[in-house]
């Protein structure tokens, strides 16, 4: 199993806007975990594009924060670009290895699968706790 280099975006995971907020029966944990793990966080870490802020000094020599299209990368991206990037990985974790994840699929391939696992997910799960 590939463990990711970071594990999370934002403080849920990026889940609960893809899951809704009902509450999750611990019966259904495991396979709404198993979609986290193998379907939703691979998308958001290596395929959905963030905007990444630029400090800009105003002129009032205010720092000020902008968010210009030349910021546009995937958390991957970012992350390889950081300066000393490689200590941020787990040991046993290589670049060379997550961009052969990364380059597996293409963004809209990623999405159509995302989106089909959720769906997936949804129709197991229990009809009563079912949102989506």
């Amino acid at each position: 199993m590939l463990v990711y280099p970071f594990g999370t975006v934002g403080k849920d995971g990026g889940g609960r806007g893809w899951l809704g907020r009902a509450h999750i029966p611990a019966d259904d944990a495991p396979a709404v975990n198993g979609f986290l793990r193998d379907h939703l966080r691979p998308f958001l870490n290596f395929h959905r594009p963030c905007l990444f802020p630029s400090a800009v000094e105003g002129p009032r020599g205010r720092i000020k924060k902008r968010y210009r299209q030349q910021d546009v990368a995937t958390p991957y991206e970012k992350l390889k670009s950081l300066d000393g990037a490689e200590d941020f990985l787990r040991p046993g974790v290589t670049f060379e290895e997550l961009d052969r994840v990364a380059a597996a699929t293409s963004g809209l391939q990623a999405a159509k699968t995302v989106r089909e696992a959720r769906r997936d997910l949804f129709r197991s799960l229990d009809p009563v706790a079912s949102v989506a």
